[in-house]
């Protein structure tokens, strides 16, 4: 039960001063600093978000029992963060093998669009994901 979304340790930091507690915190920056994820491991930071699998092995080694949720690419916005179809079932294989807690799949659609076509096709696309890691994975 996650309530707030936050892209840096000083937003984390800012929510925890006001009382908010690590667990109800997704740390969704997908490429984080190693010491920013020993941060988000003391302050009980729960649920980190990932594309590549450089940052699959930083989880691993410093914040190993956390909840990790797949940011996929959406068409309609540049390649900076998530992974397209083929590089995402990869990854969701990779963090089955580290054994990883992967718990979702996330997408940032962007706050000017205006058709709903990217959200409908970005669902579609998790869909398919999620069926892939039940049928091939478990």
């Amino acid at each position: 039960d996650i309530g707030f979304d936050c892209s840096s340790r000083n937003e984390i930091k800012r929510l925890m001063k006001l009382g908010i507690k690590g667990e109800k915190i997704l740390y969704a920056n997908p490429i984080k600093q190693i010491s920013d994820i020993k941060y988000a491991a003391k302050v009980r930071v729960q649920c980190l978000v990932f594309d590549n699998e450089f940052e699959l092995e930083k989880i691993k080694a410093y914040h190993p029992n956390c909840e990790c949720i797949l940011r996929i690419k959406v068409d309609s916005l540049p390649s900076k963060f998530g992974a397209d179809q083929n590089k995402a079932m990869l990854l969701i294989k990779r963090a089955v093998e580290m054994n990883l807690n992967l718990v979702g799949i996330c997408f940032y659609v962007g706050f000017r669009q205006k058709t709903p076509l990217y959200i409908i096709e970005s669902i579609k696309n998790a869909r398919i994901l999620f069926d892939y890691a039940r049928d091939t994975l478990g």
